[in-house]
């Protein structure tokens, strides 16, 4: 039989020492360990085509406004190491988000290592790759690197992500009433990239009273005023009328909420305050809506506002002499006392603010609603530049309100 006689040249069996180093290489190189395997057979590295190039770039989120960013490449004769020694020092800074693309063209194959926050791009079916190349696309979503394996073996980029922070908001004043009821809103706003859209949002200021309260309306949240389409820094004011909405004259907690194209959010320190409410002068509008303030705070306090309806129509002769007000009180509370939904007590809310009105204001309620709308549709025309054959067309409109409008106050002045 064979007999090599190792052990005699080999008395302290050092020999074992390769078998444990193959068995600890293979468990230590992970995932990767037939890929390199697989590498002492790939000649592809050591015979490539004598033209052939690979280009690579950063091109950064649209919305940022930056122009991409060209990489160094590799050509046929370049030396891969002498590149590779000179770019490891060099850091490119890009914003997160940024998508690498490294292209091969001239039939080779590469296999690119990332490291860090760089990593594999979702596939785009739009993106249109050159007959006879190979691309491979990622994202830089923090500090990473990319290296290239195979043609062009040793080509490195070192990558720093810019983060994308979050927009800030806030108050430069507090929360103005103006005379008629609406809210004024001052603020200021920054962001790196800029600010797409802000919203006003409101919610209940709880109390012991409120506390098992059941409301039927949700907040009345709205959409603030930009100092233009897409806002770095700068201050802006918007006036909201929120009269009409049920909410009107409760204690609310208010949060300013911005957002940039990333979709990351940014607030402002809450603020509490008294939403601001139209003052009733006539004693039944005041009547009405003080029971149209309870009832949407509190889907449980129908009996109250049941019993409320019914003391108003008490002695008609005296207190409620027109015709129409008596009918339309005994409509409204037969209407709640057969509500069975939320949805039934949303339509005697309504009711209620309509009739309030009516009594107040007479036929002029409609004409200012009507004026109100006008002014918000041309200015919500001017904020997104608009034609200037819609903004002619909205001029008339708002003129023709205004009409109305004034038409409707001088009757009201006749009648006191």
């Amino acid at each position: 039989w064979p007999q090599p006689r190792l052990s005699l040249r080999d008395p302290i069996a050092l020999r074992a020492l390769v078998l444990l180093l193959v068995v600890v290489t293979f468990f230590a190189a992970g995932n990767e360990r037939y890929k390199r395997v697989a590498a002492a057979f790939d000649w592809s590295g050591v015979v490539t085509p004598a033209n052939f190039r690979i280009d690579a770039w950063v091109t950064p989120p649209v919305y940022t406004g930056r122009p991409p960013v060209m990489l160094p490449g590799y050509r046929p004769g370049d030396s891969a190491q002498a590149q590779a020694k000179d770019q490891t020092k060099e850091i490119v800074s890009v914003p997160a988000g940024s998508q690498l693309v490294v292209r091969a063209t001239g039939g080779v194959r590469i296999e690119i290592a990332r490291a860090g926050g760089v990593e594999l791009a979702p596939p785009d079916p739009k993106a249109a790759v050159p007959q006879g190349s190979e691309e491979q696309r990622f994202v830089i979503n923090g500090d990473g690197s990319a290296v290239v394996h195979g043609a062009g073996n040793g080509l490195a980029w070192q990558f720093s992500a810019i983060p994308d922070k979050p927009p800030s908001i806030e108050l430069i004043r507090d929360p103005e009433p103006q005379a008629r009821g609406s809210l004024r809103l001052d603020y200021r706003l920054q962001d790196d990239y800029g600010v797409v859209d802000a919203q006003a949002t409101f919610t209940l200021k709880e109390s012991a009273d409120n506390k098992a309260a059941r409301p039927l309306f949700g907040p009345p949240n709205y959409a603030l005023a930009l100092p233009q389409a897409r806002t770095r820094t700068g201050t802006a004011q918007t006036i909201h009328d929120l009269t009409d909405h049920p909410w009107a004259g409760a204690k609310v907690e208010m949060v300013l909420l911005a957002h940039d194209e990333a979709n990351n959010e940014g607030k402002s320190e809450p603020r509490e305050f008294t939403l601001p409410q139209r003052i009733f002068v006539k004693p039944v509008a005041r009547a009405l809506i003080e029971q149209r303030r309870l009832l949407p705070l509190d889907a449980n306090a129908k009996p109250l506002v049941l019993t409320a309806l019914e003391a108003l129509t008490i002695a008609p002769e005296k207190f409620t002499p027109e015709t129409a007000v008596y009918l339309g009180l005994r409509s409204i509370y037969f209407d709640l006392n057969g509500a069975k939904s939320d949805d039934d007590l949303r339509a005697v809310v309504a009711r209620l603010w309509e009739m309030a009105t009516q009594i107040e204001d007479g036929n002029m309620s409609q004409a200012e609603r009507d004026l109100r709308a006008a002014q918000e549709a041309l200015r919500q025309a001017l904020e997104r530049g608009a034609s200037p054959e819609e903004l002619k067309k909205l001029m008339d409109d708002l003129r023709t309100a205004l009409d109305k409008f004034m038409q409707a106050l001088a009757e009201q002045m006749k009648k006191n």
